[in-house]
């Protein structure tokens, strides 16, 4: 399974898959580290999750967030977002100046946060960008929200993506699932919504001394 998630990486060039968040430079020099299934890993912010199934987590020089992958980048990605401060990006896009992407507040509703992940899609030239189907959802013990999207590649590739998201204090951690739209997607979420249920959060010290 890693060798076919390696090998798929090798090739991202010449198919023309880049990824949403990090830039082509650092994925051509990244590694991988094998994420077994069965067991609690951290994902930060003290945020665990049961990966369920392996999968394969790059690591290497200049790749800020946690992202795991299968059959490769651009085909299938759980990536994590977690403890974005208020100011800050959801993440970095590469090529796009941080003043450009709008930042997180902890005043946000959910559609607003619905609202800037769309917008940074968009910034990452992602194209018809649709958000829909804002629901409440269980993080762990702390009451999220959940919401769907579906975009355009570049290429012309239809993209599907399910988003847990949860504020917590002053930071928001947000899961992203996303795949094309055919075969890809509905392969993998089913193993995907096991990884949502499996969310271990705690609520905020000051919460649950309310």
């Amino acid at each position: 399974m890693i060798a076919r998630v390696i090998g798929a990486a090798r090739v991202i060039g010449a198919l023309g898959i880049s990824l949403v968040l990090i830039s082509c430079e650092t994925v051509s020099g990244a590694g991988f580290r094998t994420v077994q299934g069965g067991m609690s890993v951290n994902v930060g912010n003290n945020v665990t999750v049961d990966p369920q199934i392996v999968w394969a987590n790059p690591f290497g020089a200049g790749i800020s967030t946690t992202v795991w992958t299968i059959d490769g980048f651009g085909l299938n990605e759980v990536r994590f977002l977690m403890g974005i401060k208020p100011g800050n990006p959801l993440t970095r896009v590469s090529g796009v100046p941080q003043s450009e992407l709008g930042s997180y507040s902890a005043t946000m509703l959910p559609n607003d946060v619905m609202d800037l992940l769309a917008s940074t899609l968009g910034k990452a030239e992602f194209q018809q960008i649709r958000a829909e189907r804002l629901r409440p959802a269980q993080f762990g013990a702390v009451q999220g929200f959940r919401f769907d999207l579906d975009y355009l590649r570049k290429s012309g590739l239809q993209m599907k993506a399910m988003v847990l998201a949860a504020q917590r204090g002053e930071t928001l951690d947000l899961i992203m699932f996303s795949a094309p739209a055919e075969y890809y997607f509905d392969r993998y979420a089913p193993t995907v919504e096991q990884i949502f249920a499996s969310v271990q959060a705690s609520a905020p010290a000051q919460a649950r001394a309310s």
